[in-house]
């Protein structure tokens, strides 16, 4: 059974007016075209789905019966019509992102506000990972955004830098350092450190590393973490001191304190800071598309 939407959008304007003339009218077309538009249809209906009158037409049983349908059939071929060009303009769509602790305490909620508001149509389905599963899972599509900390040379994906922050120490509550308000990376080497995993947070162990080799420094490692929240809980256990983006200030721990890095010892401490970049895959979809299009464009900094 083939028949085509021009035949049953023929039907449907002809039961509308009852009347042939007026519902060729109606369709901007000829009377000729749209009575063969109405009997092919009928003939593949396989059914008389009009009855022709001396004043027009009115629609029979198995018309009557076959209305409802077309009606329905035409209602889906425009909302297909109207969901493809939604698509197509990255109103509606999905896109999954990837985001760190420290990016979901900084940049995901200036982010998302207004993606939320001016695309309503476009779903949002967040993924916490670490810099190096985001990366893993841009490359695999599994991911089509990814907030991450730093980014591996030779990189071909695209890249914007969203956020900048200033290197911060946070020392256990009972530390010897813990009444300062600043202190210096020679200082702070001098007690056991606790640092981020060379593999799987291995831009922020390259920072904090590079940070104490400027000064000569080489602190003694108590353990290692993969994420910042488990680091900060080694230091609230007293297990040592850290070198940590300043966003972790948001997290208040009551066995951690934290100090500004001075420069008592030559080390200036802007030229150390953990940056965090939006990153994507070129040539991005539609959804995708759109949805940088109304992310902030500025670096913030810390």
């Amino acid at each position: 059974m083939d028949y085509t939407l021009e035949q049953v959008r023929a039907l449907v304007a002809v039961a509308d007016t009852g009347h042939f003339g007026r519902a060729a009218q109606s369709l901007s077309r000829t009377q000729p075209p749209l009575s063969r538009a109405v009997q092919k249809l009928e003939a593949a209906v396989g059914a008389r789905l009009l009855e022709r009158t001396p004043r027009g037409a009115v629609p029979t049983a198995a018309g009557a019966a076959f209305l409802p349908h077309a009606r329905r059939l035409l209602a889906e071929a425009a909302d297909a019509g109207t969901a493809a060009r939604e698509a197509a303009a990255g109103r509606t769509g999905r896109v999954r992102v990837g985001f760190t602790v420290l990016a979901g305490l900084t940049v995901l909620g200036e982010h998302l506000a207004p993606a939320r508001e001016r695309l309503p149509g476009v779903r949002l389905e967040l993924e916490e990972a670490d810099s190096r599963a985001q990366l893993a899972g841009l490359a695999a599509g599994t991911l089509d955004l990814g907030l991450v900390r730093g980014l591996p040379p030779g990189t071909d994906l695209s890249a914007r830098l969203v956020r900048s922050e200033r290197l911060v120490a946070a020392v256990p509550a009972a530390h010897p350092l813990a009444g300062r308000t600043s202190v210096t990376l020679t200082e702070l080497a001098a007690h056991p450190l606790v640092t981020h995993s060379p593999d799987l947070a291995p831009a922020l162990h390259r920072l904090v590393d590079a940070a104490f080799t400027a000064v000569g420094a080489h602190p003694p490692v108590a353990a290692t973490a993969n994420q910042v929240h488990t680091l900060l809980a080694l230091v609230d256990a007293g297990v040592g001191a850290a070198v940590v983006p300043a966003g972790v200030l948001r997290l208040r721990l009551d066995g951690v304190r934290y100090l500004e890095l001075g420069e008592g010892d030559g080390h200036r401490p802007e030229r150390h800071r953990a940056e965090l970049f939006r990153v994507h895959q070129p040539g991005p979809p539609p959804a995708l598309r759109a949805l940088l299009d109304v992310l902030p464009a500025g670096v913030s900094r810390a």
